[in-house]
């Protein structure tokens, strides 16, 4: 069985800004530099054997950084790993938002989850964040990286009936991957 260890990227300049990003390609900020520095080392007793990642340069980043400290080969890109398509919320502040679309606010509000105006559709993200992970664990018995986004943290969490987790920036999940390419939760990370 193959265990992945999926983790929202470290804080880019639009998370520091409050920020709707989708798939805008912001970089890591200072601060999400330096924590993925700070987090590499404790990652290191897992016996990681690769690295993989989302195409965007927030995720890129940490994950060039992460490989580096746990040194590994540099991470493999998975473009599926995308974040979410934010569609007319994309720079937008949180702020921008709840003032422009009040009514999404309030179905937010009341857990109904809808899709922002123009956005991917939250079951295409999940068909192709599934099988971007089903990708990721291809290398192999052991544990693999994976640093995404998120939206695409968010979507797994809540089709594997963990829909109230929130996912900070380096934080996450483990996952393991059954023979029959099923996803199943296996703990939070870091362990709460």
């Amino acid at each position: 069985m193959n265990a992945l260890l999926v983790l929202r990227h470290g804080e880019s300049t639009w998370n520091a800004q409050k920020r709707c990003q989708g798939q805008a390609d912001p970089p890591l900020s200072d601060l999400g530099m330096r924590s993925a520095v700070d987090l590499a080392p404790s990652l290191l007793g897992v016996g990681f054997r690769s690295v993989v990642t989302s195409d965007l340069r927030r995720a890129r980043q940490t994950a060039e950084v992460l490989a580096a400290g746990l040194e590994l080969k540099p991470p493999r890109l998975i473009p599926d790993l995308r974040e979410r398509d934010m569609g007319a919320f994309t720079g937008l502040t949180n702020a921008d938002v709840e003032a422009a679309y009040p009514q999404w606010i309030e179905q937010m509000r009341a857990r109904l989850r809808p899709d922002p105006p123009g956005a991917e559709p939250r079951d295409a993200l999940l068909r192709r964040a599934r099988e971007a992970l089903l990708r990721a664990a291809e290398d192999g018995d052991g544990s693999t990286l994976v640093v995404t986004h998120g939206g695409v943290l968010e979507v797994v969490a809540a089709h594997l009936g963990m829909s109230d987790l929130r996912f900070w920036n380096l934080h996450g999940y483990w996952l393991s991957v059954a023979d029959d390419d099923s996803l199943q939760y296996t703990e939070s990370f870091p362990p709460e």
